[in-house]
């Protein structure tokens, strides 16, 4: 066979064929790409509505779990109103449960305050001013120096809070009261000694922030705004017959229930091609431009357990 006839055997691919075969190639990569970018935004989505679901539960539950605990004074009928004050100005309050309306729309504060469910129990003082002999305490429930308790007398039907100014051996424990003076009396077996907690709720940087006795953690990111309205029993049957916001509360001894609103936003921005409306508090609001971002509405009504029969 001649080198001639080999040489017109041998064909290849046009210019045309090839570009053809780019273009398909161009068209195929661009379909896979569509597919691959929605993808990611269907997981980002999804992500994003999965954390906001979690951070307005995790807000709620540390919220509705203060709240339930507000205003415990042992077993003093009167509550707070029975109780001498003899600690620092930090828990210096008129009312286990104070609400602030934020100004301008701005996120509400709840501060609460009260003592801890699990008391000590005290075996005796010699006199007011002198050091008090407790029970031992179980482990997790030791009284450290420096902070502020609840001593109360379910006899007496008085209480006191003072500040503890050291613990020794684990059973006395000596006072450090404001001003100097002694606590209103001595009290003996039958007494309890009760942690003091005050709790303050707000919204800031975008996370909803608690100070727990002077000391202010950042609970749940992305908790855009907090508006809470107030159940007011007026009558005394434990039921309330209205809610309103704090500046319109009569008196804050007769709460017996809260309402707590949140708006949760989503971490990442773009998740939408347009602002999207959202309601909360009863008003519906549309985001700035290049807000595209989503939201969503948290709501609970929690009644205030310690002033509940």
């Amino acid at each position: 066979m001649s080198k001639s006839i080999l040489k017109a055997n041998q064909q290849g691919m046009t210019l045309i064929e090839i570009m053809i075969a780019m273009l398909l190639g161009l068209f195929l990569i661009a379909g896979v790409m569509k597919i691959y970018i929605g993808s990611k935004q269907s997981s980002r989505m999804l992500d994003n509505l999965s954390r906001m679901q979690e951070n307005g539960r995790f807000a709620m539950d540390f919220i509705r779990r203060d709240i339930r605990q507000a205003d415990y004074w042992g077993c003093l009928q009167n509550g707070l109103a029975d109780v001498t004050n003899n600690t620092k100005a930090i828990y210096d309050m008129t009312h286990g449960l104070i609400g602030v309306e934020g100004a301008s729309g701005a996120p509400d504060t709840l501060t609460m305050v009260g003592g801890k469910g699990v008391s000590i129990a005290v075996q005796s003082q010699a006199s007011a001013s002198a050091n008090i002999t407790i029970t031992a305490a179980a482990t997790g429930n030791e009284l450290q120096t420096g902070e502020a308790v609840l001593i109360t007398d379910c006899g007496g039907g008085v209480g006191d809070m003072f500040t503890v100014a050291g613990v020794t051996g684990g059973t006395v424990v000596s006072q450090d009261i404001t001003g100097g003076q002694d606590i209103s009396k001595a009290y003996g077996a039958g007494a309890s000694i009760h942690h003091l907690v005050k709790s303050i709720y707000f919204i800031q940087g975008g996370a909803l922030q608690r100070t727990m006795n002077g000391i202010t953690t950042e609970l749940v990111e992305d908790i855009e705004d907090m508006q809470i309205l107030y159940g007011e029993d007026t009558d005394n049957d434990y039921t309330p017959n209205y809610y309103v916001s704090a500046g319109n509360v009569v008196d804050m001894d007769q709460v017996v229930s809260v309402r707590v609103n949140l708006l949760a936003v989503s971490a990442d921005n773009n998740l939408t091609t347009a602002p999207v409306n959202y309601t909360f508090n009863g008003s519906t609001s549309t985001p700035s431009a290049g807000d595209h971002k989503l939201r969503r509405e948290f709501s609970s009504t929690i009644a205030v357990r310690n002033r509940l029969p």
